[in-house]
């Protein structure tokens, strides 16, 4: 399996007051294509900035971001947000969707920004809502969806443009066991299928197991 995301050394650190915080301390971290790979952690233990340097949405202070073998950790701006809309999908705990727009409309959206034309998008979004079983509710707006299928939706979302690392932060923290179960397992079944690789922040242990690998982020490194 080719690597998708290779972390290197990577070191963060915070300024609190006098005093730094260090919060990744030569952090390393190798996943491949069509890997699942959960990540518990204590709060505060730098979950979410582990994700967040993986994202290209912060800087490590040390260290090497590598994705598809890509250098990232010195790349502008730009380069960045072209990287990050070409090869990354996001999930979030609170799913984010635009009120105004139909289920289908809300999937469309990633892949009309990447320059899909409508009709490419639309049955790339059908096609998506359909893996994760909601076909029947593709013209519903967020307001007439339930918790679990709006989460749902955010998943078929961050796999609009086919990404190569998914990356998803409590994806069903707000959801009961039973609907999160459901809802998480058709999305690892697609993103296996998609090939895509996918780190995935959770304090549900029973999730966690269900994935490919379960690592533990302990005083900045990950176990």
């Amino acid at each position: 399996m080719s690597t998708i995301l290779q972390l290197t050394d990577i070191r963060k650190g915070f300024a609190q007051g006098a005093v730094r915080l260090h919060i990744l301390n030569g952090l390393n971290l190798v996943i491949k294509a069509g890997e699942v790979v959960a990540l518990v952690g204590p709060s505060g233990s730098g979950k979410t900035t582990l994700l967040q340097i993986a994202g290209l949405l912060a800087q490590p202070d040390e260290g090497k971001v590598e994705i598809q073998g890509q250098a990232c950790e010195k790349l502008g701006d730009a380069a960045r947000t072209a990287l990050r809309r070409e090869k990354i999908g996001f999930v979030y705990q609170f799913h984010h969707l635009l009120p105004e727009l139909s289920a289908k409309e809300n999937v469309m959206m990633p892949q009309l920004i990447s320059g899909k034309t409508k009709a490419q998008a639309s049955e790339e979004a059908k096609r998506l809502l359909g893996l994760v079983g909601l076909s029947a509710r593709i013209s519903h707006r967020p307001a007439e969806l339930s918790g679990g299928e709006q989460q749902r939706v955010a998943m078929a979302r961050a796999l609009a443009n086919r990404p190569a690392l998914v990356l998803a932060d409590e994806p069903t923290g707000n959801l009961d066991p039973e609907t999160s179960a459901h809802v998480f397992a058709m999305f690892r079944d697609t993103l296996r299928e998609t090939q895509s690789a996918a780190l995935i922040v959770t304090h549900n242990h029973e999730l966690a197991r269900s994935c490919d690998r379960l690592l533990r982020l302990e005083q900045g490194k990950t176990i």
